[in-house]
């Protein structure tokens, strides 16, 4: 389903449940749905905004005549994603701060909203960056183009990138959570909940770092790869 069908229908979902009359908890389903769409967007967004090399490998020639290194080409098209996704997700963020106090309690939430709006956007960035490495170093691998891959073979492609784009994920995610931890540890005996902010923080950081390291690689890719080699994926 395409992503702007995806946000309507959802969008159109929420409202209806809010306003049908008799149903107090309308409001409370909306923000529940809104955290839970903001947590699956993290992960599975940028399958569908495909506003990067995931779409723009069909036209590599024209990408090899921008007077742009490798390394820039893959940022600005890795940012591209994550910018689009993470004001959908800020979006989602707001409208659900009611029902996280609820859910978290009133004291946490603060920290608690304030640690994910630190982490969300460097975990999101980490995905789309895992999803351009498929578009760069396996295009034969993935449905290249606006939309989703239909019928059985597109089935088994959507299949590879989701699990394999999880696995490498979650393997990229170590590093951040294994220094965070310690912080989050340490600093909660004398700051409390409050320490969940210093920890996102650094979580963040070394996940930029690992996404720095991976736009350079990635660049040197982008950069060696001939058009004839992505035609010649694609076509097999």
């Amino acid at each position: 389903m395409p992503l702007g069908r995806l946000l309507a229908l959802s969008a159109t979902g929420m409202i209806a449940i809010a306003l049908v009359p008799g149903i107090e908890i309308g409001w409370s389903i909306v923000g529940t749905v809104s955290l839970i769409m903001a947590g699956i967007f993290v992960f599975l967004g940028p399958l569908y905004v495909r506003t990067d090399l995931q779409q723009d490998m069909l036209v590599l020639p024209l990408l090899k005549t921008y007077p742009l290194s490798g390394a820039q080409v893959v940022g600005a098209e890795i940012a591209s994603t994550v910018v689009i996704l993470a004001a959908f997700q800020a979006a989602l963020l707001i409208v659900g701060f009611p029902q996280l106090v609820h859910i978290v309690g009133g004291e946490r939430s603060v920290p608690v909203a304030l640690a994910g709006i630190l982490a969300t956007p460097a975990i999101t960035a980490l995905r789309s960056a895992v999803a351009n490495a498929w578009a760069v170093l396996l295009p034969g691998w993935i449905h290249l183009g606006p939309g989703r891959a239909s019928g059985i073979e597109g089935l088994g492609q959507n299949l590879v990138a989701i699990f394999g784009s999880a696995i490498a994920h979650g393997l990229l995610l170590i590093l951040p959570a294994a220094f965070a931890l310690p912080v989050w540890i340490v600093g909660r005996v004398w700051v409390g909940d409050w320490m969940m902010v210093p920890a996102a923080f650094t979580a963040s950081a070394v996940a930029f770092g690992e996404l720095w390291l991976l736009v350079r690689w990635l660049g040197a890719s982008f950069s060696r790869t001939d058009p004839s080699d992505v035609e010649a994926a694609i076509a097999s």
